[in-house]
């Protein structure tokens, strides 16, 4: 089940990790081309969404508490009901594009039981095409129609401990999937790192790192609370690539205590612990640093805040459909092929079920692993 997080990505534990039996068999490998996948994207079954309301806005509302949408106690939105109806009327009134922005994509997480991609597969273009078919419920019922401007988070690598010049290539190939599937009209691409280069961005960046250490070394409630709810999610994301895929089952189980563990898995945990205190702590000043410069009201003024981590002041979303529970950047896409759905899951969870699976890669793909798993 997929947890709520109101401070950091919303995420879904293991599967039961003392189970360590492999059971998956491939069977086959396909490629596929391109075209192929816009064919796909373009024949995805999308929810049927119910729309309602007197007014424009109350209708463009409306699409984003449709249970098939709304990730979330709908509560969170229609307790500000005004505040959003006014932010749509900034738009309608004057006729122009509604203008909506996300914070996500940052890299492929380098957690080996989670993914081994470092380019985006098929999960991402379900997201964007998720995002592509929510402008369009706009567009039937508001002629200028929408846009949807993502601020991608590549700049988190150093915290996570990401090669930067891997967090770049997957930008830059989400960039030219939106091209090829023409949906640039819609779908933008701004980097959150560009505020780096804001002349005051260190000075402020440093001055809330500091803060953060002095507060949890105080063990200041309100940031302990804080601190607490973000860390096992990004314990869960630092770098972990190089360590072995069977000890990290162990250190990832929350059932084993640390008295139980063997001397080197210990070691790892600690390890890991210690890297996601650190990026927890920079993570928190590099949010903290984004909202004191007001970037994203700066650089996409009066949007419609979406989100996957539901909270107000934000339409909290599903990132591709209602039964998916894991972001696309955090697992592998699979594809039933008998009932034709799609999922996003953890690569160790899918190895240790008893499917048949294809491994279907993308044609000319400079990452030589698959692009999704076909379960036949």
């Amino acid at each position: 089940m997929i947890k709520p997080n109101p401070y950091v990505y919303s995420s879904k534990d293991f599967d039961n990790l003392f189970d360590k039996e492999l059971k998956w068999q491939i069977v086959d490998r396909e490629i596929i081309n391109r075209e192929k996948v816009a064919k796909i994207l373009k024949t995805l079954k999308q929810p049927e969404v119910k729309i309602v309301g007197k007014s424009v806005e109350e209708k463009i509302l409306s699409i984003f508490l449709d249970e098939n949408i709304r990730f979330g106690d709908k509560k969170l939105i229609l307790d500000k009901k005004d505040y959003w109806i006014e932010r749509i009327l900034y738009f309608s009134a004057k006729k122009r594009l509604i203008r909506l922005a996300i914070l996500g994509f940052p890299f492929k997480m380098p957690v080996k039981l989670k993914t081994i991609r470092t380019l985006p597969d098929m999960g991402e273009l379900l997201s964007l095409a998720r995002l592509y078919f929510i402008a369009n419920l706009i567009k039937k019922i508001y002629k200028p129609g929408a846009e949807i401007i993502i601020f991608s988070e590549e700049g988190f690598y150093k915290f996570i401990g990401v090669d930067k010049n891997k967090a770049l290539a997957y930008i830059t190939e989400l960039k030219k999937w939106i091209r090829f599937l023409k949906w640039t009209s819609v779908i933008k691409i701004k980097s959150l790192s560009l505020m780096e280069k804001l002349p005051n961005f260190e000075k402020i960046f440093n001055r809330k790192l500091k803060e953060n250490k002095k507060l949890l070394k105080e063990k200041d409630p309100e940031f302990l609370q804080k601190f607490n709810q973000a860390f096992l999610p990004i314990f869960r994301i630092v770098n972990s690539a190089q360590f072995n895929e069977e000890i990290l089952m162990d250190v990832y189980n929350d059932q084993i205590k640390d008295k139980d563990l063997s001397k080197e898995a210990l070691r790892i945990r600690n390890y890991l612990r210690k890297r996601a205190e650190e990026a927890l702590l920079n993570y928190f000043a590099y949010l903290q640093t984004r909202d004191e410069l007001n970037f994203i009201e700066k650089q996409a003024p009066n949007s419609l805040l979406l989100t996957v981590s539901p909270k107000y002041y934000r339409l909290p979303i599903y990132p591709v459909s209602k039964e998916i529970e894991i972001l696309p950047y955090h697992g592998v896409p699979i594809y039933f092929e008998k009932i034709n759905k799609w999922n996003i899951d953890y690569l160790i969870n899918l190895k240790r079920k008893n499917y048949k699976v294809v491994e279907v890669y993308l044609d000319r793909d400079k990452d030589k692993t698959p692009f999704f798993y076909k379960i036949i």
